[in-house]
Protein backbone atom coordinates (compact mmCIF):
# COMPACT_ATOMS: atom_id res chain seq x y z
CA UNK A 1 0.00 0.00 0.00
CA UNK A 2 1.41 3.20 -1.21
CA UNK A 3 1.16 5.82 1.39
CA UNK A 4 0.44 9.23 -0.05
CA UNK A 5 1.42 12.51 2.32
CA UNK A 6 -0.14 16.28 2.21
CA UNK A 7 1.72 19.40 3.85
CA UNK A 8 -1.03 19.71 6.90
CA UNK A 9 -0.77 16.09 7.46
CA UNK A 10 2.62 15.84 7.54
CA UNK A 11 2.75 18.87 10.23
CA UNK A 12 0.70 17.26 12.74
CA UNK A 13 2.53 14.24 12.34
CA UNK A 14 5.91 15.82 13.09
CA UNK A 15 4.41 17.80 15.86
CA UNK A 16 3.69 14.80 17.57
CA UNK A 17 6.37 11.95 16.15
CA UNK A 18 8.98 14.41 15.00
CA UNK A 19 12.24 16.37 17.00
CA UNK A 20 14.77 18.56 15.81
CA UNK A 21 18.22 17.92 17.32
CA UNK A 22 21.65 19.07 17.58
CA UNK A 23 24.31 16.57 18.88
CA UNK A 24 28.11 17.59 19.99
CA UNK A 25 30.34 15.15 19.06
CA UNK A 26 33.78 15.34 20.92
CA UNK A 27 36.28 15.29 17.99
CA UNK A 28 39.65 16.14 19.07
CA UNK A 29 41.03 16.53 15.26
CA UNK A 30 38.35 19.39 14.86
CA UNK A 31 39.98 22.99 15.92
CA UNK A 32 37.44 23.41 18.72
CA UNK A 33 36.90 19.93 19.85
CA UNK A 34 33.55 19.82 18.85
CA UNK A 35 31.41 18.39 16.03
CA UNK A 36 28.20 19.90 15.66
CA UNK A 37 25.76 17.69 13.92
CA UNK A 38 22.19 18.57 13.30
CA UNK A 39 19.38 15.98 12.55
CA UNK A 40 16.04 15.92 12.42
CA UNK A 41 14.56 12.30 13.12
CA UNK A 42 10.67 11.44 12.97
CA UNK A 43 9.73 7.80 15.01
CA UNK A 44 7.09 5.34 14.46
CA UNK A 45 6.64 1.59 15.52
CA UNK A 46 7.94 -0.35 12.72
CA UNK A 47 4.05 -1.86 11.67
CA UNK A 48 4.07 1.95 10.45
CA UNK A 49 7.37 2.29 8.83
CA UNK A 50 5.46 2.67 5.39
CA UNK A 51 4.39 5.82 6.95
CA UNK A 52 8.48 6.80 7.62
CA UNK A 53 9.02 5.67 3.84
CA UNK A 54 6.91 7.92 2.59
CA UNK A 55 8.45 11.07 4.33
CA UNK A 56 11.42 10.11 2.82
CA UNK A 57 9.81 10.10 -0.50
CA UNK A 58 8.41 13.31 0.09
CA UNK A 59 11.46 15.47 1.28
CA UNK A 60 14.07 13.19 -0.76
CA UNK A 61 16.62 12.95 1.58
CA UNK A 62 17.17 11.02 4.62
CA UNK A 63 17.96 7.14 5.95
CA UNK A 64 15.05 4.82 7.08
CA UNK A 65 16.29 2.07 9.24
CA UNK A 66 15.78 1.01 13.25
CA UNK A 67 16.47 3.62 16.49
CA UNK A 68 19.24 2.16 18.07
CA UNK A 69 18.39 4.68 20.99
CA UNK A 70 15.28 2.81 21.70
CA UNK A 71 14.85 -0.55 22.24
CA UNK A 72 11.85 -2.73 20.66
CA UNK A 73 10.29 -2.09 17.59
CA UNK A 74 10.91 1.40 16.84
CA UNK A 75 11.82 2.77 13.45
CA UNK A 76 13.22 6.24 12.37
CA UNK A 77 13.90 8.54 9.28
CA UNK A 78 16.61 10.54 10.28
CA UNK A 79 17.65 13.41 8.01
CA UNK A 80 21.52 14.40 9.05
CA UNK A 81 23.40 16.38 5.64
CA UNK A 82 23.46 19.92 6.34
CA UNK A 83 22.42 20.77 2.68
CA UNK A 84 19.06 18.32 2.60
CA UNK A 85 17.88 20.13 5.80
CA UNK A 86 18.56 23.71 3.89
CA UNK A 87 17.28 22.61 0.65
CA UNK A 88 14.11 20.13 1.75
CA UNK A 89 13.53 20.23 5.03
CA UNK A 90 13.78 23.71 6.56
CA UNK A 91 11.77 25.24 3.32
CA UNK A 92 9.07 22.79 3.75
CA UNK A 93 8.66 24.39 7.54
CA UNK A 94 8.73 27.85 6.55
CA UNK A 95 6.32 27.31 4.66
CA UNK A 96 4.08 25.02 6.86
CA UNK A 97 4.93 25.81 10.48
CA UNK A 98 4.63 23.71 13.17
CA UNK A 99 1.33 24.03 15.62
CA UNK A 100 2.93 23.08 18.95
CA UNK A 101 6.14 24.11 21.14
CA UNK A 102 7.92 22.07 18.65
CA UNK A 103 8.02 25.50 16.52
CA UNK A 104 10.28 26.70 19.06
CA UNK A 105 12.79 23.67 18.43
CA UNK A 106 12.75 24.61 14.68
CA UNK A 107 13.34 28.12 14.43
CA UNK A 108 16.59 27.18 16.77
CA UNK A 109 17.34 24.35 14.38
CA UNK A 110 16.81 26.78 11.54
CA UNK A 111 19.09 29.59 12.72
CA UNK A 112 21.99 27.11 13.87
CA UNK A 113 21.54 25.64 10.18
CA UNK A 114 21.92 28.97 9.02
CA UNK A 115 24.89 29.73 11.04
CA UNK A 116 26.34 26.86 9.99
CA UNK A 117 26.00 27.30 6.08
CA UNK A 118 27.77 30.53 6.97
CA UNK A 119 30.59 28.49 8.28
CA UNK A 120 30.29 30.54 11.56
CA UNK A 121 30.52 27.57 13.90
CA UNK A 122 34.36 27.48 12.58
CA UNK A 123 34.98 31.27 13.66
CA UNK A 124 36.04 31.59 17.04
CA UNK A 125 33.36 34.31 17.99
CA UNK A 126 30.80 32.01 16.24
CA UNK A 127 31.58 29.06 17.82
CA UNK A 128 30.66 29.64 21.39
CA UNK A 129 27.33 30.89 20.08
CA UNK A 130 26.63 27.75 17.99
CA UNK A 131 27.85 25.40 20.72
CA UNK A 132 25.31 27.43 22.95
CA UNK A 133 22.66 27.43 20.43
CA UNK A 134 23.24 23.09 19.90
CA UNK A 135 23.04 23.01 23.78
CA UNK A 136 19.53 23.87 23.64
CA UNK A 137 18.56 21.63 20.78
CA UNK A 138 20.07 18.06 22.45
CA UNK A 139 18.18 15.19 22.98
CA UNK A 140 17.93 15.59 26.72
CA UNK A 141 17.94 19.42 26.45
CA UNK A 142 15.05 21.08 28.66
CA UNK A 143 16.32 24.78 28.55
CA UNK A 144 13.11 26.09 26.68
CA UNK A 145 13.34 29.26 28.18
CA UNK A 146 16.55 30.05 27.64
CA UNK A 147 15.70 29.85 24.17
CA UNK A 148 12.40 32.04 24.16
CA UNK A 149 13.79 34.83 25.66
CA UNK A 150 17.58 34.69 23.18
CA UNK A 151 16.81 33.19 20.07
CA UNK A 152 13.24 33.69 19.28
CA UNK A 153 13.57 35.69 16.39
CA UNK A 154 15.57 34.16 13.73
CA UNK A 155 17.67 36.07 11.91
Amino acid sequence: MKTKLNAKWIVGFVDGEGCFMASLIKNKTIKYGYQIQMEFVVTQHKRDVQVLYALKSYFKCGQVGPNKKKKGNVWAWRVRGLQQHLDNVIPFFEKHPLKTKKQIEFIRFRKLCLRMQKKEHLTPEGFPECYALAETLRYDSTDMEYFVEKYENPN
